[in-house]
């Protein structure tokens, strides 16, 4: 009997700890249960927020990042001297006007020393240039015996072809351009500070029209504007650059007006006294900004996206930035004036 009762009451201990367990079991699923609904709901909330920023993003415009790479201050073992314009070619040859306007440098596409252009081989005081995709240098340059301007056509063994003379516009003879681009009809557009908007010239260098915005600060009454610098895209449409307004026009081929975007002001997203521009193969636009010592870059559509810079002498920093040029595979070249140096950067989308 006693055996029995023992037994029995290691039954019934077991069967109180089974119990025991199972009740620990149901109120644990519970709690389980409840902890899993909460992963789930979160997982959704998660899910959708992803969904919305992939869609903002996609929306949103592109900032791209500049990455230094090296620097260009001298060819071979001469100092390039403050570098005034930039070029570089359908090639990615690089070009380089220094030396108080008497030498062009030339490197190759690794930016090593190529070539230069200089007195020697006719080049008298290039003001600026443009190359053609055919390697021709359209140097303007400026004659103190004739008191005029005209440009000086180099080919690509750099021997001087033909000269061509400004005529066929109003004040051809005084016209002093301060810049000029070419399209891929070898159309030359050049901007000057003699007179507002840019003269166009046939392949021939023969006159053949005027294109001019008309525009003025806010309050004030609207008037021809004067370019300070102009480029083309990948589609021949015209860029043209006002220091005085901080603000570019854009244009097609047929010179219809697509839209214009800039404001001017001392401080982050305006333009002070932009200088230079160029338009890269996404069709981004980079200013710099020589009073703010910075570079600007816009959308395609002229949406402010990023600046970078600023004044100093570091790598990445600019003193007084005049010049810029973009590469097909994404180079960015910058004349950094009174740093005396070419700064080379990469850009990162």
């Amino acid at each position: 009997m006693a055996l029995l009762l023992s037994d029995r009451m290691k039954i019934n201990q077991k069967q109180c700890e089974k119990s025991d367990v199972v009740e620990r079991t149901k109120k644990g699923g519970g709690v389980q249960a409840l902890f899993i609904r909460k992963i789930f709901i979160l997982a959704l909330i998660l899910f959708f927020s992803a969904i919305q920023g992939k869609a903002t993003c996609a929306e949103s415009p592109k900032k791209p990042q500049i990455q230094y790479t090296s620097t260009l201050a001298a060819f071979e073992t001469k100092k390039i001297g403050s570098p005034t314009c930039i070029y570089i070619d359908a090639y990615d040859e690089m070009y380089i006007l220094g030396d108080g306007a008497k030498t062009l440098y030339i490197f190759s596409d690794l930016y090593q020393p190529s070539a230069t252009l200089s007195k020697g081989q006719g080049l008298i005081s290039a003001l600026f240039f443009a190359v053609s995709e055919e390697g021709e240098v359209y140097a303007v340059e400026n004659s103190a015996e004739k008191k005029s301007s005209f440009i000086s056509v180099f080919n690509f063994n750099r021997k001087k072809i033909k000269t061509i003379q400004f005529e066929g516009f109003k004040g051809a003879k005084t016209f002093v351009p301060n810049a000029i681009a070419l399209d891929k009809e070898k159309k030359i557009y050049l901007a000057g500070y003699t007179q507002p908007g840019v003269v166009v010239l046939d392949k021939k260098g023969v006159f053949s029209g005027m294109l001019t915005p008309i525009d003025a600060l806010r309050g004030k009454e609207p008037k021809p504007v004067v370019i300070r610098d102009l480029a083309l895209d990948k589609e021949d449409n015209i860029y043209l650059l006002s220091e005085t307004l901080g603000r570019v026009f854009v244009y097609n081929q047929k010179f219809e007006f697509l839209f214009k975007f800039g404001r001017k002001g001392g401080v982050p997203r305006t333009l002070s006294r932009p200088r230079g521009i160029a338009v890269d193969q996404k069709g981004r636009i980079y200013i710099t900004d020589y009073m703010r010592h910075c570079l600007n870059v816009y959308d395609s559509d002229g949406s402010y996206l990023a600046e970078f810079g600023g004044s100093g002498t570091d790598h990445g920093w600019f003193n007084h930035p005049q010049d810029l040029a973009v590469t097909k595979n994404g180079m960015l070249a910058v004349a950094d004036l009174f740093n005396k140096r070419v700064e080379l950067f990469r850009i990162i989308d």
